[in-house]
């Protein structure tokens, strides 16, 4: 009788525990087609219920912090990503999607260090490979943005091989090669950048900057009108738009009064605390002919504290220049072959 007892309680907790696994592919099965189909709400209860009743299940961690990463819950897929890792160190992708929420929080450091151990070994697993240009990408960008930008080209290149169609990629890579004043590449990106996404006003604000500087100009003001459409508020576009149509060698090209309206708007935008809007805004008027405002304003530029001190001997320059009323002109700065 003793026997038989024993083996019924054994039988029940191996049924109990039957069930047990049932229930938690059950909810976890919903859950992934909740996430397939964008549905992160349902995901991430039916991640939860999986996780209630087997909260070492670390798959269901990382899937759930997926879930809430979307919608904006960084703090709470931290944590989930965080203890996935640490129930299964070798979790590859909760590495890689706890680098990508550190850099959303601009913590570059700690992203990278993520990301280098999820791409030392994601692709030994033929699952992951799939977010590996994502992974190269997202540590690119956090190269990007800490200005090392040999590393971050390489990243965003491999990026490319794996995302060709992420315009993004090649909007970052265009400046980091800007940034390193190799103008043929630089608008090669941009070039690529604007035809898989017309709108990438940021592709064309660069795009024209080097126009500008390359004697292009009338395809550098195409391309600030187009950004400042797209992005009414870019500063810096409506800035360069006015300095080149103020300052620009070609006689053709100049625009006194639309350069004043341009830099004024940028330094109202800024409240007039931006030394270089207010550096524009009185080429502009040297351009109308008006030196009284050219210089008065000129002087407001130099007298603001946060100019470089590589550029002060310039803006204090230009104060004299005016006085002798003479307009300012800009030159070139780099070639570009294409």
């Amino acid at each position: 009788m003793k026997l038989k007892f024993i083996s019924i309680i054994l039988l029940i907790f191996v049924c109990m525990g039957c069930d047990h696994k049932q229930k938690i592919a059950e909810f976890a099965t919903q859950a992934d087609r909740a996430l397939e189909n964008d549905n992160y709400e349902l995901a991430i209860k039916d991640y939860s219920e999986a996780i209630r009743l087997n909260p070492k299940y670390a798959a269901a961690y990382t899937a759930r912090g997926d879930a809430l990463m979307i919608l904006g819950e960084n703090d709470k897929a931290m944590h989930d990503f965080s203890e996935a890792i640490q129930l299964n160190p070798n979790d590859y992708l909760a590495y890689e999607l706890r680098g990508t929420v550190y850099y959303a929080n601009q913590q570059f450091e700690k992203a990278i260090n993520d990301l280098n151990f999820a791409l030392k070994n994601e692709s030994s697993n033929p699952k992951l490979l799939k977010s590996h240009g994502q992974a190269y990408k997202i540590r690119g960008l956090c190269y990007y943005w800490t200005y090392s930008f040999t590393n971050a080209i390489a990243d965003l290149t491999e990026a490319a091989k794996y995302l060709p169609d992420d315009y993004e990629i090649y909007e970052r890579r265009g400046d980091c090669y800007d940034r390193r004043t190799d103008a043929d590449k630089a608008l090669n990106d941009f070039n690529k950048a604007i035809q898989l996404n017309s709108e990438d006003w940021m592709s064309l604000y660069c795009r024209g900057s080097i126009y500008s500087h390359t004697g292009k100009y009338t395809n550098a003001i195409q391309d600030f009108e187009k950004t400042i459409q797209l992005e009414p508020q870019s500063r810096k576009a409506n800035n360069l738009l006015a300095w080149l149509l103020a300052t620009c060698p070609d006689d053709k090209i100049r625009n006194g009064k639309r350069a004043v309206d341009l830099a004024t708007k940028v330094c109202e935008m800024s409240g007039w605390t931006n030394y270089a809007y207010v550096d524009t805004l009185a080429a502009a008027y040297a351009e109308t002919g008006d030196f009284d405002q050219a210089v008065k304003y000129q002087k407001q530029a130099a007298s603001i504290n946060s100019i470089p001190e590589g550029n002060r001997t310039n803006v204090e320059n230009r104060v004299q220049l005016y006085l002798q009323h003479k307009p300012y002109r800009e030159l070139k700065t780099y070639k570009v072959s294409n």
